[in-house]
C-alpha cells in the first residue's frame, strides 16, 4: 500500500504542474495573419482616401466656385396697376447715394404706394436692397413691393415694429442700379 500512495502523489504533483500543448497548424495561422495585414492595408487606404476627399473638398485653393445670391432674369412684363389697398411704405437710403430714396419714393407713388416716410439709414453699408415686412408674417406686403422693384424674394424679411406705421420698410443698397425702378425711366 506504501507504493500506491507514493504512486498517487506522484500523479497528482505531475498533473498540476503540467502544461497542456496545443498544436496549431502552421498554414492556417499565416493565412489568418495575411488577411488581417491586407485588410488593415485596405482600411488605412480607405481613410486616406477620405482624408484626402475631405481636404479637397473644405480647403482646396485655386479654382474655388462663386456662389452667387441672385435670381434668374424674369421678363419686363410687370403689373403697375393701382394696388385697392395703398401700402404705407418707409423708404430708407442705406447705400449712401444723393436722392436714391426719393427718387424710390416717387417711383412707388406712381405705382400706387403711399410713401409715409423718406430718410437715411443708420448707416450706408447695406450690400444689397433689404424689404421689412412689418405687418405680415408671411411677408405678403414685402413680397409685393419686391416684386415691382425686381428685388429677390430672399431679400424680403418679417420684422415687426409696433412704433412705426409703416406696413413695409425699404432699406436700398448698393445694388440700387440693378433695381427695375431705375431702368423703367431709361
Amino acid at each position: 500500500m506504501k507504493r500506491r500512495k507514493q504512486s498517487m502523489g506522484r500523479r497528482t504533483t505531475s498533473k498540476s504542474s503540467g502544461r497542456r500543448k496545443t498544436t496549431r497548424k502552421k498554414g492556417a495561422s499565416n493565412l489568418r495573419q495575411t488577411l488581417y495585414g491586407v485588410g488593415l492595408w485596405g482600411l488605412g487606404i480607405f481613410n486616406a482616401l477620405l482624408i484626402a476627399s475631405f481636404i479637397h473638398k473644405h480647403l482646396s485653393t485655386g479654382d474655388e466656385q462663386v456662389l452667387r445670391f441672385e435670381e434668374p432674369t424674369r421678363p419686363q412684363t410687370r403689373v403697375e396697376a393701382k394696388m385697392p389697398d395703398a401700402l404705407k411704405l418707409e423708404v430708407l437710403n442705406g447705400c449712401g447715394a444723393k436722392g436714391i430714396a426719393k427718387k424710390l419714393a416717387d417711383f412707388l407713388q406712381r405705382a400706387g404706394y403711399e410713401p409715409i416716410d423718406v430718410g437715411n439709414f443708420e448707416n450706408f453699408d447695406m450690400p444689397n436692397t433689404l424689404i421689412l415686412d412689418r405687418k405680415a408674417k408671411n411677408r405678403y406686403n414685402g413680397l409685393r413691393v419686391a416684386e415691382v422693384l425686381g428685388v429677390s424674394p430672399s431679400f424680403v424679411q418679417y420684422l415687426a415694429n409696433d412704433e412705426t406705421r409703416a406696413d413695409v420698410t425699404i432699406i436700398i443698397g448698393k445694388d440700387y442700379p440693378k433695381l427695375d425702378f431705375l431702368r423703367s425711366k431709361k
